[in-house]
């Protein structure tokens, strides 16, 4: 079988190395500004003791929980977009921005709305230690005001991740970067003129951070986007369409479900973890911000594989999706495997920065480990997993994904309940989930994809 060519004919089908780091690089930085607001809370936040680390690390993994459900039906219109763009019907595009952005506005203000009285109930009754529980009541009543943002954040980022044009989102990462610094030490400690409000502060501190980047969005979407090019008018943004409607949640349910388990897993797994004590507790949040930010590589290359294979899928060039996801595959592993390097070089300085507490910092080091190995399986996995729902097939990702997670709540709860193994070994969890995630990708892309 001859070799794919670098480029398709079609202009916008360019599967070169240097067209996939041109995508991939913007994402890059805007993931590493957007998670700056996690490691800053962290830092800021460990500070205050255990308990506050604990409370609002559990409290974030919740917000998070709820929030891939309106990233999930952004995802899906993005698959759309990316389709309609590829295959150069651009001029459909503002009708198919119009509908999710509206669908997601709503859906954001009815959860902003609900989930105050959840989030009370949640902790107080699932958290063992009541302390932990009062500091993320106090984290949570204050951040769900932010879903409303985020929500809409997330359907303009879909459109600019959809056309290729992923520029904006290092821009508004960064914006939000320096909101959320500025205000966390502002309100968490009382500086800057402003109330000491401790963990409250930090949750007010990501509100607003959340806000100034939506803003950031609809202005430079006002000033920089061709509105003609993309048939984006009032009219056709706010018209109502059901079958459109329709077609988005179909492509968009798995996919909410997909994101809904990932992240649910990890709560959970917290959960698990939180009942093994608060120093464990501590050790796991602190692993999960390193992890979080270790992970952009591999979630900025995700980006690129899902915008460029929409493309391909879109304009019928599948005899290409093969020398690109190998290529892919490399530039992943290349990466991650720098990163992992550096990391297990120096891992206590690294831990240094989320805290000042020696014992905590040495007793983390063994779980830091063990993560550089899970996100090594991931490069590889997450290049064939990022491919599959860019295809159109959302049920088989979902179904991926819930095979993987029954696999891993299993496997944890063994670790925590009947062993009682120290946080490290039950972090080994990670790195058979990615294994397992891996394999099923790569066998429905050889079986499925690459046969149409």
């Amino acid at each position: 079988m001859p070799a794919a060519p670098d480029t398709a004919p079609n202009p916008h089908i360019d599967i070169s190395g240097r067209h996939f780091l041109a995508l991939s690089a913007p994402v890059m930085i805007s993931f590493l500004a957007q998670n700056l607001i996690g490691i800053v809370d962290t830092a800021f936040l460990s500070r205050l003791g255990e308990v506050a680390l604990g409370g609002t690390a559990m409290a974030s993994l919740v917000y998070f929980c709820i929030y891939t459900i309106g990233f999930g039906l952004a995802s899906g219109s993005q698959i759309i977009i990316g389709h309609r763009y590829g295959a150069e019907r651009k001029g459909e595009i503002g009708h198919i921005l119009g509908q999710s952005t509206v669908l997601l506005v709503l859906i954001g203000l009815a959860i902003s709305v609900l989930s105050w009285p959840f989030g009370k109930w949640l902790f107080g009754a699932l958290l063992s230690s009541s302390e932990v529980a009062g500091a993320a009541i106090a984290y949570w009543n204050w951040r769900t005001i932010g879903f409303v943002f985020a929500f809409a954040a997330s359907s303009v980022r879909s459109f600019f991740v959809g056309t290729a044009d992923t520029k904006v989102l290092t821009y508004s990462s960064v914006v939000m970067s320096v909101v959320n610094i500025l205000l966390d030490y502002g309100l968490i400690f009382g500086n800057l003129g402003l109330p000491e409000l401790g963990v409250k502060g930090a949750a007010i501190a990501s509100v607003f951070a959340e806000a100034a980047g939506m803003l950031f969005y609809v202005l430079y979407f006002r000033l920089r986007v061709d509105f003609r090019t993309y048939g984006i008018t009032t009219r056709e943004f706010l018209r109502w369409d059901i079958p459109l409607v329709k077609n988005l949640f179909d492509l968009s349910v798995y996919l909410m479900m997909q994101a809904f388990l990932s992240q649910s897993v990890w709560t959970v797994f917290f959960f698990f973890i939180e009942s093994l004590g608060e120093r464990e507790l501590a050790i796991a949040a602190i692993i999960r911000s390193i992890y979080v930010l270790l992970f952009i590589p591999i979630n900025s290359y995700g980006t690129a594989v899902r915008t460029t294979v929409s493309h391909i899928f879109g304009a019928e060039r599948m005899d290409l999706l093969r020398a690109y996801l190998w290529r892919g595959v490399r530039l992943s592993l290349g990466t991650v495997l720098l990163i992992v390097l550096a990391v297990n070089l120096f891992p206590t300085p690294i831990l240094s920065i989320f805290s000042d507490d020696t014992g905590l910092i040495m007793d983390a080091v063994p779980s830091l480990r063990v993560v550089t190995v899970a996100l090594t399986v991931c490069s590889i996995g997450s290049v064939f997993f990022a491919s599959v729902g860019s295809t159109g097939a959302t049920k088989t990702v979902f179904l991926i994904e819930l095979a993987s997670i029954i696999f891993y709540l299993s496997y944890a709860a063994v670790m925590v309940y009947l062993f009682r193994a120290p946080v490290w070994l039950c972090f080994t969890v990670e790195i058979f989930y990615y294994l397992l995630v891996a394999l099923l990708s790569i066998r429905y892309i050889y079986r499925v994809a690459l046969r149409r």
